[in-house]
């Protein structure tokens, strides 16, 4: 699983917050992977080095729109939205939007988000537990020894659910 550059979509530089969020959060649940891809490479352009350039109460408003999709997507019966969700939180990783939110408390919230998608995951879906490998060890990177002994205890409770699930498939 990859950011890759958008290559699909363009952006309207001049919607701004919720709007910007609806408009993100119906390519990341899209069925078609290249608007999944594009929404998320304009997510982690919004959140990462382009922050600054949307105003406070707009970048406010918009994360709210992103955090409260987010557990929703990653509930879904769609794989394809899962995989939005999965992409979403890749790029919610490198965040500098929000300052007010320490990097503890933002790892926390999207090693929950983790642990959502993992729930969800069966042992016969390999593109989905690659993923969450992948969004695990950029939170593991991101974070290090502040992620350290929650990603350890994650790690661990995501192993031991899908050797569960593997045993139950094979009775």
């Amino acid at each position: 699983m990859s950011r890759r550059p958008s290559s699909c979509a363009t952006s309207d530089s001049n919607v701004r917050g919720p709007q910007l969020a609806a408009r993100l959060l119906g390519g990341l649940r899209s069925a078609e992977p290249c608007a999944r891809d594009d929404a998320a490479a304009e997510l982690g352009e919004l959140v990462g080095a382009d922050a600054g350039a949307m105003p406070a109460e707009d970048a406010q408003a918009f994360l709210v729109e992103i955090h409260h999709a987010v557990p929703d997507m990653l509930n879904s019966p769609h794989a394809h939205e899962r995989e939005g969700a999965l992409l979403a939180v890749d790029a919610l990783i490198d965040a500098e939007i929000d300052e007010s939110e320490e990097v503890g408390a933002r790892l926390s919230r999207l090693v929950s988000y983790l642990r959502l998608a993992v729930a969800r995951v069966g042992v016969e879906d390999e593109t989905a537990l690659a993923s969450c490998g992948v969004v695990l060890s950029r939170i593991a990177r991101v974070g290090g020894a502040l992620a350290a002994d929650t990603l350890d205890t994650e790690a661990k409770r995501a192993m031991e659910a899908l050797r569960d699930e593997e045993v139950l498939a094979h009775l």
